[in-house]
């Protein structure tokens, strides 16, 4: 009986995108649908969408990458507190804090959130992208890339890992498993730490501004603040 109901869930199963402030979700796909790897397809009677560039100057309507806002009659008007309105609305576009890149065929491909990355000499570099490539490796069990004070830098990368029972991971394994994807030399984490269990919130996120706090502490620097 488990794997004919297993089966028949899987069959059912969407995977869909939105956020808190809007009362239905915005893009997903169906398990017949075929779609590229962890690209959502803009379903076309959800709100409209775009994707802009960093300073708001700039719409993709087809194809870019950039801060995913959305519009529509299930999305919020405002914040309670109005002083929070100018930072997270453009008119009625309300600014998620992801990232994404909407393709020519109306594909939103999530690739991080707009806090999270490195200012690694003036270049933010996502972060998701790397640790999604660094999941990869065997002895990976979880993992959590955060930004590190840098003196010439400003800042750079910092791995936390968690490893699989009995395996080993250093620093060494990290950067031949980046070099097989050919990132971006710049996008490498400059710094590992090997941990047994990672601070987490209450729902289970990883909290990385303490984890930004420890790596600090270490270097006796302060911290990296988003």
């Amino acid at each position: 009986m488990w794997p004919e109901a297993i089966e028949t869930a899987l069959e059912r199963y969407e995977n869909r995108y939105g956020t808190l402030r809007e009362a239905w979700k915005d893009a997903g796909y169906w398990p017949e649908t075929t779609f590229p790897e962890r690209a959502f397809e803009t379903i076309a009677e959800n709100p409209e969408k775009r994707v802009i560039g960093p300073r708001r100057t700039e719409t993709f309507e087809d194809l870019g990458t950039g801060e995913i806002h959305v519009s529509g009659p299930n999305a919020m008007v405002g914040y309670l507190d109005g002083n929070h309105d100018d930072d997270a609305f453009d008119g009625t576009w309300f600014a998620t804090g992801d990232i994404g890149r909407l393709d020519g065929d109306g594909y939103l491909t999530i690739t991080g959130r707009k806090k999270d990355v490195i200012v690694r000499g003036g270049e933010n570099i996502p972060v998701k992208e790397v640790e999604d490539v660094l999941y990869e490796h065997p002895s990976v069990d979880d993992i959590a890339i955060v930004a590190m004070p840098d003196e010439e830098m400003q800042e750079k990368g910092c791995a936390y890992v968690r490893v699989d029972n009995g395996r080993s991971f250093s620093f060494g394994e990290m950067i031949n498993h980046l070099d097989e994807y050919e990132m971006a030399k710049q996008k490498y984490p400059e710094r590992l730490e090997i941990v047994d269990e990672f601070p987490r919130t209450g729902s289970g996120k990883i909290q990385k501004a303490e984890l930004r706090e420890r790596i600090a502490e270490t270097l006796g620097m302060k911290p990296v603040r988003r």
